[in-house]
């Protein structure tokens, strides 16, 4: 393991990454101390790691001939992550993926978006496979299955585990997971793991509780799989934001999505609070200046803790008023884990590289009359191919996290507010949110949360 406490077996050149890296480093350090250039043959063979970003820039353009038309490279990327090499059968395989046959198998019942493709996304991560071996590139599942391998060859001997409490798992795929099975001492007694399938941030993972069990049973042949415990109580948002979460996110992506995650109960706040508020009346700077106690004599912000700017990402960080540059903005990943009493998500819908939001609008119907998922799915509606709206279904999980940072105030600000208006239309219809504008005397409660300004702290779920 990367602490030193397994003993690093031999493997097959290309297939080690872990000690293709080590390679590496003591390569770099032979070439200084001597004084040599350090493009040695050695570093030359160094291994580089491929996530989605590097998947989509260098290896998608020669997959995707191979794949449906339409189809988008977060469903392909995560079939191969999740399935293919990510199942915990890969562990009985010599070649560290699964047969065609296998992979049929499995994704029957849980991802059954591609059930008539399955034989074009098999021979596109063949030649993903053939692409990163010769390209010298590992993935997360490439360590993963190395780790275990290595912990089967040489048991762990490193300080004992007898429990782990594992959060945030639902980014974690059923092979990385398989890492506590093989370290802990009694896994099926001592393990505690949690999570949240609508927070799925990871564009590598389709992750659902109730695949857990297979794990649990693979390792633990003759003891009883744990039952899984829903915490129904939310202690941190108010029951307006939940509702917006669950009716306005949640359904939807159940209804479109059904087999992306878990059916669990709606939570359920402790305390009511303010409508969400989609801020129309006001530019972003002059936002800042009353929301925020914009200070003119230093162009800072008196910005406290406990309130936050949500981005998509870092360009969208970059593109922010210099006014802003002070005060607290993370990316919607980033803040997975934490909890702030006011939030600002801005340009979500304007950054999203989804481009089909009124897709949304199909669902209208189901949500407006409040029927249940299975009911929903006998409903007549134009025709969903969620193979193609792959990227919604994780936009949809982004959403949710962004949501549920906040346990006071939740204002949405967008710059392109006809490609939000879909969504916008469909949750003002469901009154999830206020669409009058944040001076409009209705939201006059979401005005003052800017008194509380540097008064709380964020925290840790």
């Amino acid at each position: 393991m990367l602490d030193g406490t397994v003993v690093q077996a031999e493997a097959a050149d290309g297939l080690d990454p872990i000690s293709a890296l080590r390679e590496q480093r003591r390569a770099a350090v032979r070439a200084q101390a001597f004084g040599r250039n350090t493009s040695s043959a050695a570093e030359s063979r160094a291994m580089y790691e491929v996530d989605y970003d590097l998947f989509k820039l260098k290896f998608w353009p020669k997959l995707c001939q191979k794949v449906p038309s339409g189809c988008d490279a977060v469903l392909v990327w995560r079939e191969f992550m999740s399935y293919i090499k990510g199942s915990y059968r890969v562990l009985d395989t010599e070649q560290g993926y699964l047969d065609l046959a296998t992979y049929q198998e499995i994704t029957s019942k849980c991802s059954p978006g591609f059930k008539d493709f399955r034989k074009e996304i098999y021979a596109a991560f063949k030649t993903y496979e053939k692409l990163r071996e010769e390209w010298n590139y590992f993935d997360r599942m490439d360590v993963a299955r190395h780790v275990i391998q290595q912990l089967k060859r040489t048991p762990y001997e490193g300080p004992p585990i007898h429990s782990a409490a594992v959060d945030e798992v639902q980014d974690l795929a059923q092979l990385e997971l398989a890492v506590f099975f093989v370290v802990m001492k009694k896994p099926y007694e001592e393990l505690f793991l949690t999570g949240d399938t609508s927070q799925t941030v990871s564009r590598a993972v389709e992750f659902r509780f109730c695949d857990l069990q297979s794990l649990f049973h693979h390792f633990n042949r003759s003891e009883k799989v744990p039952e899984l415990d829903q915490l129904l109580i939310n202690y941190r948002s108010h029951q307006k934001i939940l509702a917006l979460s669950h009716r306005g996110v949640v359904q939807p992506l159940e209804l479109a999505f059904p087999h992306a995650i878990d059916k669990l109960a709606a939570d359920t706040g402790q305390r009511d609070g303010v409508l969400p508020v989609i801020v129309k009346d006001v530019a972003l700077e002059d936002l800042a200046q009353h929301m925020f106690n914009l200070d003119a004599c230093s162009a800072g912000i008196a910005f406290g803790a406990s309130q936050c700017i949500l981005v998509r990402n870092e360009a969208s960080r970059k593109k922010l008023p210099q006014s802003l540059s002070n005060a607290l903005v993370l990316t919607v990943e980033q803040s997975k884990g934490l909890e702030f009493d006011d939030c600002i998500l801005v340009n979500f819908f304007t950054d999203s590289m989804y481009e089909e939001w009124q897709t949304m609008k199909i669902f209208l119907p189901d949500l407006l009359e409040g029927q249940s998922k299975d009911a929903a799915a006998h409903r007549k509606r134009p025709q969903f191919e969620n193979f193609r709206h792959a990227l919604l279904c994780s936009e949809l999980k982004h959403l949710y996290t962004a949501v549920t940072r906040t346990k006071h105030v939740l204002l949405f600000f967008e710059e392109d507010s006809a490609k939000a208006s879909h969504v916008f239309k469909m949750w003002e219809d469901l009154g999830l949110v206020s669409s009058s504008g944040l001076m409009d005397e209705s939201n006059e409660k979401a005005r003052g949360f800017g008194g509380r300004m540097g008064q709380g702290k964020s925290s840790i779920k």
